[in-house]
């Protein structure tokens, strides 16, 4: 099992092409495209209506879910992302410096939140989770733990 890492388009595995810092220059700008945007909410509803889902994005649950049954902001802090990131680029063997993908991050949180068409917002309701100094193991513990809490 991989944890949904691996993306796949016609069949190809795309996991490594589309988390290079070439793509992730040029997101921000494909995603502020409001017919593309459009496109990809309507794909998305349609595969959350098919069933429960769990889904991560910029825009889940303020645009595309705003009724989820649960909604969680993850944030961390912008030097921590960085070093997440960069240690995802070195595992690709690609050569990247913490002040550049800090800057890169810096940029994309600023194109993302002022763009017109679905900025990125916290939804009024969904709990906010700093990752800044948690391990993986323990944000899912502290999600899992809220789901439980409040099953409906």
């Amino acid at each position: 099992m991989d944890n949904g890492r691996t993306i796949l388009l016609d069949a190809e595995d795309v996991s490594k092409q589309i988390r290079t810092p070439a793509v992730n220059r040029l997101v921000a700008d494909v995603a502020k495209i409001p017919e593309i945007r459009h496109e990809i909410v309507k794909h998305q509803q349609r595969i959350g209506a098919e069933g429960s889902i769990i889904a991560e994005g910029r825009d889940l649950t303020t645009i595309v879910f705003p009724n989820a049954d649960f909604k969680f902001y993850l944030d961390a802090s912008v030097t921590e992302r960085a070093k997440r990131r960069l240690a995802d680029l070195h595992a690709q063997n690609i050569d990247a410096t913490l002040a550049a993908v800090e800057a890169e991050i810096r940029e994309r949180d600023e194109k993302d939140t002022t763009r017109e068409h679905s900025p990125l917002r916290t939804a009024p309701d969904a709990v906010v989770v700093d990752t800044t100094d948690k391990t993986i193991e323990e944000v899912v513990d502290l999600i899992i733990a809220h789901v439980c809490a409040n099953e409906q």
